[in-house]
């Protein structure tokens, strides 16, 4: 945000912000680390302002000082309820807090999926600035490298399956990305591994995986009921969903008393099990 080294910018942590307390157990009082940046510090948006450009902010904030005070036109900070938008801490998200309701920061779009007002106030900045320079920091974490012990992966034909109460849950075929000798699911190995058809279909003992901390490519083929899993270039994994091999792997899944699971349409979604796990050049192809 600053060009400069953390240290210096006063921004090594997100915690700080008051001097410590004297303790009598203790013979020296510990270092008082600021925990945000001067508000005279010299920012990108900052700089930008200076040049011409209205400058945003949309979503968390760990440095200091509001973004108002350091270069921002624009913040969806100010606003305490919703600075985060939608977030894991919430609970369930699509039962607890979204409603339909226009007055609801949250609403559910005609598809039951819930809004924010990060990203609608991150739309709003773009809109109404379409027609000058503008700058948007747009502070939005997609938390593929997964982290040690970590569980993610991507899911696709994922549909609103509801039970017999009519509670619905979002589930869909998923690409497994797991440590598979770390993480207690990828220790059972077959198709809790990294490249499964999770719980479903086994991926190839003698797959191509990299070590945690690096970068694996991962791609995803479907095409008339075809599934295929790559991992860093190798077939690891592949079924029919029209083949008895997949009936009889779905009569022993976790999936099987889930009607309509699976139904050769839907959404993507990457998959959140709170361990941290990266993404990029993220590229959805359509297949004549």
């Amino acid at each position: 945000m600053s060009g400069n080294h953390p240290a210096r910018a006063q921004t090594t942590h997100v915690s700080g912000g008051k001097p410590p307390g004297a303790n009598k157990n203790h013979r020296m009082i510990t270092p008082w680390f600021r925990g945000g940046m001067p508000a005279n510090e010299q920012t990108i948006a900052r700089t930008l302002r200076e040049n011409g450009y209205k400058t945003g902010h949309a979503g968390k904030w760990h440095m200091g000082a509001g973004p108002i005070d350091q270069g921002f036109d624009f913040t969806t900070y100010e606003d305490a309820s919703n600075r985060r938008g939608v977030a894991k801490g919430m609970g369930d998200r699509l039962q607890n807090f979204a409603t339909d309701q226009p007055g609801d920061p949250y609403r559910l779009d005609a598809e039951g999926f819930p809004t924010d007002s990060v990203t609608e106030g991150a739309l709003k900045f773009m809109e109404t600035n379409k027609a000058k320079p503008f700058f948007l920091y747009y502070a939005l974490n997609i938390p593929h490298a997964n982290n040690e012990g970590g569980n993610n992966g991507i899911k696709y034909w994922v549909t609103n399956i509801k039970d017999a109460k009519g509670k619905g849950e979002w589930l869909g075929v998923e690409y497994q990305m797991i440590d598979d000798d770390k993480h207690p699911d990828g220790k059972r190995g077959g198709s809790h591994n990294s490249g499964s058809v999770y719980d479903l279909i086994d991926s190839a003992k003698e797959k191509v995986l990299k070590p945690i901390g690096e970068w694996n490519h991962s791609r995803v083929v479907v095409k008339d009921g075809k599934i295929e899993h790559f991992l860093n270039g190798k077939l690891c994994a592949s079924v029919d969903t029209k083949s008895e091999a997949w009936k009889a792997a779905f009569a022993k899944s976790k999936f099987s008393k889930k009607v309509g699971f699976a139904p050769g349409k839907g959404k993507l979604m990457l998959t959140e099990h709170s361990d941290p796990c990266w993404f990029k050049n993220l590229t959805i192809k359509e297949l004549e």
